[in-house]
This record gives C-alpha cells, sequence and structure tokens, in this order.
C-alpha cells in the first residue's frame, strides 16, 4: 500500500485506541488520524500548525493550499500564510515553501484584495516569512 492510500495514523505508525472524546480538538485529532492526506482540509492544515503536529505534512499541505489560492484561510483571506509564517523553516519542505512564497510575492498584484488594508498586512506577512529564509 503506498503512502497515498494510507491513513495518518498507518503512515505515522499511530497505534493509539479511540476513546471517547470530550473536548472538541481530541475529537478532530481522533478524525484526523483517519484521513488521507489527500482528504486534509484547510482546517485541518491549520490545526496541525497551531498544535505543532505532523509539521512536515501540514506545510506541504499548505503549500498546496497556497498555489491553488494564496489569500487562502478558514476565517479571513490570508490567514494559512499568517499560521504558516509562524513554523520553523528548517524542514524537508522548506525549498518548495520559499518558491511558493516568491511565486506569490511575485504575483501580488494580480490577487483580488477587498481594501489596501488588506494587501499591507498581507505583503508585511509575506515579506517577513520570506526574511526567515535568508
Amino acid at each position: 500500500m503506498c503512502n497515498k492510500d494510507k491513513t495518518i495514523r498507518e503512515i505515522y505508525n499511530i497505534t493509539t485506541f479511540e476513546k471517547e472524546t470530550v473536548y472538541s480538538l481530541d475529537s478532530w485529532y481522533q478524525n484526523l488520524l483517519n484521513k488521507r492526506a489527500e482528504e486534509i482540509d484547510i482546517n485541518d492544515v491549520s490545526k496541525m500548525i497551531r498544535q505543532n503536529i505532523f509539521t512536515d505534512l501540514a506545510i506541504k499541505k499548505a503549500i498546496e493550499f497556497l498555489e491553488k489560492d494564496p489569500l487562502a484561510g478558514e476565517l479571513y483571506d490570508g490567514q494559512l500564510l499568517e499560521i504558516l509564517s509562524s513554523v520553523d523553516i528548517n524542514n524537508s519542505n522548506a525549498s518548495n515553501l520559499k518558491r511558493t512564497l516568491l511565486d506569490i510575492y511575485e504575483d501580488l498584484e494580480n490577487l483580488d484584495w477587498l481594501c489596501k488594508e488588506d494587501y499591507d498586512d498581507y505583503v508585511t506577512t509575506l515579506k517577513n516569512f520570506l526574511n526567515k529564509f535568508k
């Protein structure tokens, strides 16, 4: 069975038993473990980054989302980039991430901005993130 057919539980060889969950984060985590990588959504990626779990997979998926929509976010435009900017960039996806961020930077003027303040905030976040790669 190749990795794309495996659940996260199988990929990371997690042998926890499923229990009745009381907290929403526990419930989300149990559901996440039973998903295949291709089933992970932007909400999952954001939580994975915030919880600092399966970070390489989260960054890989975040890159995919940002390549499709640089303004991706759960609640507001650019939220994924903001959350992603908090990660340590010393991982296996660093070069792909940098390339994606540079592509976004090159195309900033063509994105659909609601207002100048959103543009300014996004550019600041993007520049600060890119500076981490220097």
